[in-house]
């Protein structure tokens, strides 16, 4: 199993694994960049945003503040719908209509899914396999998300054996809405075929929409995508903009199956700042069902988890 090179272009942005806080593009991350410390009033919202990409997000009904469901994560969305689109582009084309030597181009129009459209422009070297390009979403829709913004994109492809070696990309406004969520982020991503699995090194700052508040993502992941199932892992940093950042680890991969908004298995361990037990501070998400999880918090870092939400509805 393979992240293909869809996926590369999915989870597009700009920022880098580890890079900066967030400015330019009009996306900031102004929040809190110290080590978070897990507490049992933060240990929830700190394993749903990392294993998210963000807020779950709250809305309003009849003046009463009601808590959001959890969507399917921001990264691997991104990924999948820009798989979608660059699926559909046979990158073979400007590799093999000019002589040997030559620079040469490519452009074209793909239609969302349910509507929209992307427009993208690629130019490549057929001797060395660098090339570069442009797209452009415009409402573009795929399984009811839809994704407005611009991404540039360079790399190296491995001529003789058909494959690419590197891919980076970038985006510095990308605006993603599916159902009552809806946000815009600032991203890059920086794709490695030549390890295996490929890994993706990627930084995205995203705006929620509805608390105006900046959440970061800094990972390193991998991602695979086969028939029936969609299965990832990360690691890296976590930045919620009130509590601060932990280091997230997946100890047991995610996999979504088709047709499902939520996971079906999957571990999320967070380290905190040390507790007054000596250890670091924890939290852990843990799938129980492709309906229900349930988070826990060490609060003090003895190596025990000490607080339990029970049993809790993605939806």
């Amino acid at each position: 199993m393979l992240i293909s090179f869809a996926l590369v272009f999915s989870a597009c942005g700009g920022g880098g694994g580890g890079g900066g806080n967030g400015g330019g593009g009009g996306i900031t991350y102004t929040g809190i960049t110290t080590q978070a410390a897990v507490e049992n009033v933060n240990a929830k919202d700190l394993s749903t945003g990392a294993y998210k990409g963000g807020a779950m997000g709250t809305s309003l009904s009849l003046g009463a503040v009601l808590q959001a469901g959890i969507d399917r994560p921001y990264y691997v969305d991104m990924a999948l719908i820009l798989e979608e689109a660059i699926s559909q582009i046979d990158l073979h084309v400007p590799f093999g209509i000019a002589q040997t030597g030559a620079i040469v181009t490519d452009s074209g129009t793909i239609p969302g899914q349910c509507g929209g459209s992307v427009q993208y422009a690629i130019q490549a070297d057929d001797v060395t396999g660098d090339f570069s390009g442009t797209l452009t979403f415009s409402g573009y829709c795929v399984q009811g998300v839809t994704v407005t913004g611009g991404v540039n994109g360079s790399g190296k492809y491995d001529l003789q054996n058909d494959r690419f070696l590197q891919l980076a990309l970038s985006s510095e406004s990308m605006s993603v809405t599916s159902g009552s969520d809806s946000g815009t982020a600032k991203m890059s991503l920086f794709f490695n075929y030549q390890t295996s699995p490929a890994t993706v090194t990627l930084s995205i700052f995203r705006k929620d929409n509805r608390d105006g508040k900046v959440y970061w993502v800094d990972y390193t992941m991998s991602l695979w995508k086969v028939s029936n199932y969609v299965e990832f892992r990360v690691s890296g940093k976590y930045y919620h903009p009130d509590y601060g950042y932990v280091m997230v680890s997946t100890p047991t991969n995610f996999r979504i199956n088709s047709g499902s908004m939520w996971p079906s298995q999957g571990v999320l361990i967070l380290d905190g700042k040390t507790g007054v037990a000596g250890g670091s501070t924890k939290a852990r998400l843990t799938v129980i069902s492709s309906t229900t999880y349930r988070a826990e918090a060490d609060t003090n870092g003895d190596g025990g988890y000490d607080w339990n939400s029970g049993i809790l509805s993605w939806s």
